[in-house]
């Protein structure tokens, strides 16, 4: 599982994974209200997806839920519009944390979606990685989630998420 610390005050995340420990200084950075946080980052090679010229989050700590995109080309993320990451967050005032719980959900750019790493989820769940409260609120969130996007349409849901402003900062190099 992958953890995130966002240090608000000095302006850097920190991602530390099975593979990585890396940090990462922010090129750019918006609160966009006291619940919805932004920033921009180079793309610095991890693992993989050496295409991917940036990276921009929005962090949302009243959700279970974190948004990103990646602007990459021609790479295999190329087709990919926002890529949701479920999760639990811990918030104070200079750093916000995130926790990674293994489901995401991809929406293309022709607005469809897929759900990813359901096996990750329960495998994590059946290692007792995640806890009973914990699974439930990611199923709920994925089943609202879901059912918004079949009957509000997947950018009405993400503006209902984090706001209109911010779905649009993320997503202006596409839309």
């Amino acid at each position: 599982m992958k953890q995130y610390k966002f240090d608000i005050k000095n302006k850097y995340e920190k991602i530390k994974t099975h593979i990585n420990d890396a940090k990462f200084d922010f090129t750019e950075f918006r609160e966009f209200n006291m619940h919805v946080f932004g920033y921009k980052r180079p793309w610095e090679k991890l693992f993989s997806h050496n295409s991917i010229k940036f990276v921009k989050r929005l962090l949302i700590p009243q959700t279970n839920l974190m948004l990103s995109y990646f602007h990459d080309e021609y790479g295999e993320k190329s087709n990919y519009l926002i890529y949701i990451d479920f999760g639990k967050y811990k918030q104070t005032k200079n750093y916000i944390l995130f926790h990674d719980l293994e489901l995401d959900i991809l929406i293309k750019k022709d607005f469809s979606f897929e759900i990813l790493d359901m096996d990750e989820l329960f495998d994590s769940y059946e290692n007792s990685k995640i806890s009973n409260e914990e699974i439930k609120k990611i199923l709920l969130t994925l089943e609202k989630t879901i059912n918004n996007f079949s009957n509000k349409g997947v950018m009405e849901t993400l503006y209902e998420i984090a706001g209109e402003e911010p779905i649009d900062w993320l997503t202006n190099n596409y839309l």
